[in-house]
């Protein structure tokens, strides 16, 4: 079959968990004879700039100016080629993209849309944005084939809010040994799981800002290393109440610095109010590294018995819990080997590969039956 994915920056931009993510299922799909074509953005590293990574092919999609109207544009210009391109399935990133759902239909193209989180309430989006994302939204639940959720909370909301039935289907998760070295990390000053680890985008939701305060009220030698990019306001405001003694900020980090950065924490930490579920949660669990994540439901999905938690916005909480694994090395590598058991159990990439398949086979049957019934 012939699958187009629609509503990413960029295959290899890794901008985001949708782009983590998409760089693993792709070529796993490939890998099961599919012919997969990624619809996305330039990419701002033209060094990056490919054509074809792993058997995936890398459509570059040219747009309008402006932050909306080039979203808007692009998508309606990437689903134009794909039914051009003789696709058989379109399947969205993530909701707002899919507010083109109609248009792909219209052209014969099964739709498939994957819901990593509920965009509509992410602070980042003004009255506007939110309003559309909700329209997106009801688009989906009418007119998208098949809606894939990444964890059981939202699972449930679609059906509450909508009795719309969908299929869960998690993020894969592959194992990794231990890094063979450290010279990146010795590279910033920091010494092998002497570091406590946040990697994610620096949004209120992931609440980065709730864990700088919290870690001024922590006693410790150890530091804490903050790697992602955002907002500059929001940076910029997080640095302001960071002590630039105990908290590092590296901006954006990939490849192999991020991989042993990972690889050498001593504990990774994950306060947000809002995911879907979290690649850099399930990136943790693979480097075997034991995560503190907020008792949102998503997170608590990924970690079950094999992490530690706090109570989601309180700051006092998060603080008293930091300092009590911080004095307590021996509980933290107990909980290493727990999570490294507990990653060899999650599903592998070409799991959720073959997940995908299914439902992509099942809708070119029901396409199929339908058009035997018009006929």
């Amino acid at each position: 079959m012939r699958i187009a994915f629609i509503g990413c920056r960029h295959l290899l931009s890794d901008y985001s968990g949708i782009e983590r993510g998409l760089v693993h299922l792709g070529p796993a799909l490939v890998r099961r004879g599919h012919e997969v074509a990624v619809f996305g953005g330039r990419i701002a590293d033209r060094r990056k700039a490919t054509d074809r990574h792993e058997g995936v092919a890398i459509v570059e999609v040219p747009a309008l100016s402006g932050k909306h109207g080039e979203t808007l544009s692009r998508t309606a210009l990437a689903v134009a080629l794909a039914a051009k391109g003789g696709f058989d399935v379109v399947h969205f990133t993530h909701q707002a993209p899919a507010i083109f759902a109609p248009l792909a239909k219209a052209a014969g193209m099964a739709t498939v849309v994957t819901t990593a989180g509920l965009d509509w309430r992410r602070a980042k989006w003004g009255r506007v944005a939110k309003l559309s994302i909700r329209a997106a939204e009801r688009v989906a639940v009418h007119c998208v084939d098949e809606i894939i959720v990444l964890a059981k909370a939202h699972a449930e909301y679609f059906y509450r809010a909508y009795r719309r039935s969908t299929v869960r289907v998690p993020n894969g998760l592959a194992p990794k040994p231990p890094p063979e070295n450290a010279d990146e990390v010795l590279k910033l000053g920091l010494r092998p799981r002497d570091y406590v680890l946040f990697a994610a985008r620096l949004v209120p939701e992931k609440a980065c800002h709730e864990l700088v305060d919290a870690w001024s009220l922590v006693k410790t030698e150890k530091r804490l290393v903050i790697a992602g990019a955002g907002e500059a306001d929001y940076v910029a405001g997080l640095k302001r109440a960071a002590d630039p003694e105990k908290v590092l900020f590296l901006g954006h980090v990939t490849g192999s610095r991020l991989e042993q950065l990972f690889g050498h924490a001593y504990l990774f930490v994950l306060p947000s109010h809002l995911e879907g579920l979290s690649v850099a949660l399930l990136e943790s669990m693979a480097h075997g590294v034991p995560a503190l994540v907020s008792d949102i439901r998503e997170n608590v999905e990924v970690v079950e018995e094999d992490g530690f938690v706090f109570r989601v916005g309180d700051v006092g909480h998060l603080g008293e819990t930091l300092a009590a694994l911080l004095a307590d090395e021996p509980r933290v590598r107990a909980m290493t080997e727990r999570v490294r058991q507990a990653a060899r159990a999650k599903c592998s990439w070409d799991t959720v590969a073959a997940l995908h398949d299914e439902i992509y086979r099942d809708l070119a049957d029901r396409e199929a039956f339908l058009r035997r019934m018009e006929a």
